[in-house]
């Protein structure tokens, strides 16, 4: 098998060392600090501008600003991506992403009566809102964090760190009930798991796929969500497409190895 090849087997990877590289932590902890120096700046800017952050909350794009800094101080420490994925294998990825969207819509309605939530916005706009804001969290913490922390530890339990390092990153969930917070970081972290099994190909090829689920998630919450027991709705709907997804994109990797 080339280096190439083995490099797109996202869910069987072996951890490339057994500790953290210096360039590496480096990185994380560049990323980390940037982010959240950004996030605070973006939530002044939001009320300086007076966006409505149910249509797009400008924080999402504090883990691009962290990515972004990361790319010209910290350059070392980010590994090169793997190359292109063959167009099969890159639909598969698509499709198995696409599911995981699928069964976020076929199960969040059959949980309980979750009103629709409507803020006056046309649909086209919250869709491209939601799936922009998606990608602006995809670029740092699947893009870089996920990427960065693989070099170390396998792929499961990098998704796994970087899932609750992202569900703590939603403070504005910390006010909700204990076992509904608990839901929603549980939810995350089944989230990256998800996203980790179809993460394949260039660098551009991941992000797309894990802003797919990602913004599949937050459009299910949006159109679906109601009150504060849709976090125990958002953790059984990930965990169904989970259980649809993971399973299938191993097998289809397995059976091209």
């Amino acid at each position: 098998m080339t280096r190439g090849r083995e490099s797109e087997l996202p869910m069987v990877n072996a951890a490339r060392t057994s500790t953290p590289r210096t360039p590496q932590l480096i990185t994380v902890v560049i990323w980390f600090a940037v982010s959240v120096v950004s996030a605070f700046g973006l939530l002044a800017l939001q009320d300086a501008i007076g966006l409505d952050t149910a249509v797009l909350p400008l924080v999402m794009f504090s883990p691009t600003i962290g990515a972004v800094a990361c790319r010209f101080v910290a350059r070392g420490g980010i590994a090169p991506y793997p190359p292109v994925a063959s167009p099969p294998r890159w639909a598969t990825a698509v499709g198995l992403s696409t599911a995981a969207v699928i069964v976020y819509f076929a199960v969040m309605p059959l949980l309980g009566d979750y009103p629709s939530q409507s803020t006056g916005v046309p649909v086209a706009v919250i869709v491209a809102a939601t799936v922009i804001g998606a990608l602006g969290e995809e670029i740092g913490f699947r893009g870089v964090l996920l990427h960065t922390v693989s070099q170390w530890i396998s792929r499961p339990w990098a998704a796994i760190l970087t899932g609750l390092l992202f569900g703590f990153w939603h403070i504005q969930c910390y006010g909700l009930p204990l076992l509904q917070f608990a839901c929603f970081i549980i939810a995350a972290v089944v989230l990256t798991v998800t996203m980790a099994s179809v993460m394949i190909g260039a660098f551009w090829q991941q992000l797309a796929v894990c802003t797919i689920i990602h913004a599949g998630a937050n459009l299910s919450l949006t159109f679906l969500g109601g009150d504060s027991t849709v976090m125990t709705g958002l953790l059984v709907a990930t965990v169904a497409a989970g259980a649809v997804v993971v399973p299938l994109a191993v097998w289809l990797i397995d059976r091209r190895r």
